[in-house]
């Protein structure tokens, strides 16, 4: 009888400990389902959207920029403007199904958040960007925001599904509505990307200079 006790408590124990695991790892998934399918708030980070003022023509300040070789600065609010108006006019072989999309400018990254509607509900998906600048002044750009931790350096994080932040494999769900979107810009990817010298993204702010950086030897690889 003592062993069968003794073997009947030690079952139970290593019965309420699975019961707790199994527990806690359905509260997490619970967690990270809720915070997939609940959208982010646009208008808190890159402010609503009006119809008061036309927005700033950027394709106008690049040119400009570029044509007297000096730096131009865009506002994240500016952006958002300027691309709510743009995307409104686009060709319709283009358009994405998004009903909104906007960029938010943070720390030497950017993320390019679209809302669309699915079962008449709202939800967001968004890519993390990084511009990297190497020694012989070409540009490539890399989808995803960094690591999650220092002390984790992968997987990379390469954006939200709703408010769960992913990682960047996850994003060849979403590629083809950016990949689209990309294509609608291209022009003004071109401008903005490819004939500037110098890309910084700082928060809430995005710094363009035509002009090579002024270093005496070539300067290493930069991501901004």
């Amino acid at each position: 009888m003592d062993d069968a006790q003794c073997n009947f408590r030690h079952g139970s124990r290593w019965h309420r400990l699975s019961l707790c695991l199994v527990a806690a790892i359905a509260a997490l998934i619970g967690i990270g389902l809720w915070r997939c399918f609940t959208p982010q708030e646009l208008d808190l980070s890159t402010g609503p959207i009006t119809h008061d003022e036309a927005p700033r023509d950027l394709r106008k300040a690049l040119e400009h920029s570029l044509k007297r070789g000096e730096p131009v600065a865009f506002s994240q609010e500016e952006i958002n403007r300027w691309l709510h108006s743009k995307l409104a006019t686009v060709s319709p072989s283009t358009q994405t199904t998004a009903d909104r999309t906007v960029v938010r400018l943070l720390d030497g990254y950017a993320e390019v958040v679209m809302r669309r509607q699915a079962i008449g509900m709202p939800f967001t998906v968004s890519m993390f960007l990084r511009i990297e600048r190497r020694p012989d002044g070409t540009k490539q750009v890399h989808r995803h925001g960094g690591p999650y931790t220092s002390w984790l350096p992968h997987p990379l994080r390469g954006g939200r599904f709703g408010r769960l932040t992913v990682p960047q494999g996850f994003l060849l769900l979403a590629m083809p509505a950016f990949s689209r979107l990309a294509q609608s810009l291209r022009d003004d990817i071109r401008l903005a990307f490819e004939d500037m010298s110098v890309i910084r993204i700082e928060p809430g702010r995005l710094v363009l200079d035509p002009l090579e950086p002024q270093t005496g030897n070539p300067s290493p690889s930069i991501v901004f």
